[in-house]
């Protein structure tokens, strides 16, 4: 037997009837949720034996992510403006550390935004940057150094481009929004 959460409509489609179904994530079923699960404790007993206790938002990352999605944990009740079924939506932890499903929803929510309100409409270029693994400690723990490394990086970018665009105006600048 199926939860009133799976039978549920997700929303009308263009010309006003219900869609595909509400499906709920089940985020206790995955490998992640389970080695969190039954791992977590004991991790933190360890880090904090040995003096090495993570920062308090770390472990309330962890924390709350067991909670995420799970209806035991609180529900909202939501209604199908199209065809008027109620449907339960289970509470989301909103953490970016660890769930991946809260973190996709903020990247895609941020993306959006910055789509939408602050890039001029202008073509847009992504580009990913990943340090080798044996520098990646060192940036990560001195904010100061991962904008040294950013500002060397973007230079070069914009250096590069400038040679590859030669009809390019001379007041042309490279504009940059970074996530780290």
């Amino acid at each position: 037997m199926s939860s009133p959460a799976a039978q549920a409509p997700s929303g009308p489609d263009p010309s006003g009837r219900c869609t595909a179904p509400y499906r709920p994530r089940h985020p206790e079923r995955t490998v992640l949720y389970e080695v969190v699960q039954h791992h977590l404790e004991s991790w933190l007993a360890e880090r904090h034996a040995a003096d090495d206790a993570p920062p308090w938002y770390v472990e309330e990352d962890f924390r709350r992510y067991l909670d995420c999605g799970l209806f035991c944990r609180g529900f909202a009740r939501a209604r199908c403006a199209a065809c008027g079924h109620d449907f339960l939506l289970a509470y989301s932890c909103a953490a970016r550390g660890i769930c991946p499903s809260c973190g996709a929803r903020h990247m895609a929510e941020t993306a959006a935004h910055l789509v939408e309100h602050v890039f001029p409409q202008v073509p847009v270029r992504q580009w990913v940057v990943s340090l080798p693994k044996r520098l990646r400690y060192f940036v990560h723990r001195d904010a100061e150094l991962a904008g040294h490394v950013l500002n060397v990086w973007l230079r070069a970018l914009e250096t590069r481009l400038r040679r590859c665009c030669p009809g390019a105006p001379a007041q042309a600048r490279l504009g940059a929004m970074s996530f780290i």
